[in-house]
């Protein structure tokens, strides 16, 4: 499943990610889940440090997501990622921002949204525009303490520990 695959590649075991992904992409899914599965397996490739695979896939999941605003940012922070970590810090500052700007408008996402948030203060950070890395980091950290407000003290931990994008 996506979820499984994303919690491999979460534990940094890449090739069990890309794996999963590869047999559930081999079955007829649909838009939705082919994107985002093609973001997850961009994400998978980036801990492998296969950039120029990640880069493939995260083409595709903006392909694929392109049409679903909830979804949209999500494919964008993902090209935005792989380009900084190929070293192409200007081409990431469009996506970065584009991803970035449909939250700050008050957009919904259906996932993702610490996803988008960390990567466009990665972005900025090493377009050395680091006031609005440090502006995009405090919103960030403001929204997940919102978010975990009301959890209980074990699941407020594991969900602002355990998650990298959450250890703002």
């Amino acid at each position: 499943s996506l979820n499984h695959a994303l919690a491999l590649m979460y534990a940094r075991r890449a090739d069990d990610a890309v794996s999963a992904i590869t047999t559930l992409l081999g079955q007829s899914t649909g838009a939705r889940i082919e994107g985002y599965a093609h973001y997850v397996l961009a994400r998978a490739h980036l801990v492998a440090g296969r950039h120029d695979a990640a880069f493939v896939a995260a083409d595709r999941a903006e392909q694929h997501l392109r049409p679903i605003p909830t979804l949209r940012p999500l494919a964008a922070a993902t090209v935005a990622e792989v380009l900084l970590a190929r070293g192409e810090r200007e081409r990431a500052l469009v996506p970065a921002r584009d991803a970035h700007t449909y939250l700050e408008r008050g957009g919904h996402l259906e996932d993702g949204e610490s996803y988008v948030r960390a990567v466009f203060a990665r972005v900025m950070l090493a377009a050395g525009r680091t006031d609005e890395a440090r502006a995009a980091l405090a919103l960030a950290a403001r929204r997940l303490e919102s978010l975990a407000a009301n959890l209980s003290p074990r699941l407020r931990e594991s969900f602002l520990g355990r998650i990298p994008e959450h250890a703002v």
